[in-house]
């Protein structure tokens, strides 16, 4: 399993979700909304 607690620890960082069911909600939005990826930035 993955984890940020030394992330936090080295380098002060904090992460903007922690709970992975709102980390894979944000992911499948995102993917929903920009299906071609960074392609469709053009």
């Amino acid at each position: 399993m993955a984890a940020s607690d030394k992330a936090r620890e080295v380098l002060g960082w904090q992460p903007q979700y922690d709970d992975v069911h709102d980390i894979i909600a944000t992911a499948w939005n995102w993917h929903e909304s920009h299906p071609k990826g960074y392609d469709d930035r053009n």
